[in-house]
C-alpha cells in the first residue's frame, strides 16, 4: 500500500473486532459499523465492489465460493466470508448482492 494508507483489508484482523464507543462515522465519514461490528482504528472497512469477498476488485467465481463455504453462518460473519449486507450472517440476501454484481 501507499505510504500513509491505513485503510483496512477484507480479511484484516481489525475488521468487526472493535467495540461500540458511540461514534456514528469513521475519520472519512463512513457509517460505523458497516458490518457485524465496528472496526478497530480510524477507518471502517467497506468493500470496493459489493460482493467482492476476496477484495481483488471484481466479483467472480472465487467470491461465490467464499460465500458458499460460509452460507448459513448465523452470526459474526464478515464481508470476506460473504456477508455483503453487513448484518453479520451469510444468507440469501448476500447471494442476491453477489448475483447483482457478478462480472463487475
Amino acid at each position: 500500500p501507499a505510504a500513509g494508507d491505513f485503510t483496512l483489508k477484507a480479511d484484516g484482523p481489525a475488521v468487526n473486532a472493535g467495540v461500540v464507543l458511540g461514534y456514528t462515522a469513521d475519520i472519512v465519514g463512513t457509517p460505523v459499523p458497516t458490518g457485524a461490528g465496528p472496526d478497530i482504528g480510524a477507518y471502517e472497512y467497506v468493500p470496493a465492489v459489493p460482493g467482492d469477498a476476496d477484495a481483488d476488485g471484481d466479483v467472480d467465481l472465487d467470491d461465490f465460493v467464499l460465500l458458499k463455504q460460509n452460507f448459513g453462518t448465523p452470526s459474526g460473519a464478515t464481508a470476506a466470508q460473504g456477508d455483503f449486507d453487513g448484518d453479520g450472517d451469510v444468507d440469501l440476501d448476500d447471494f442476491v448482492i453477489l448475483k447483482q454484481n457478478f462480472g463487475r
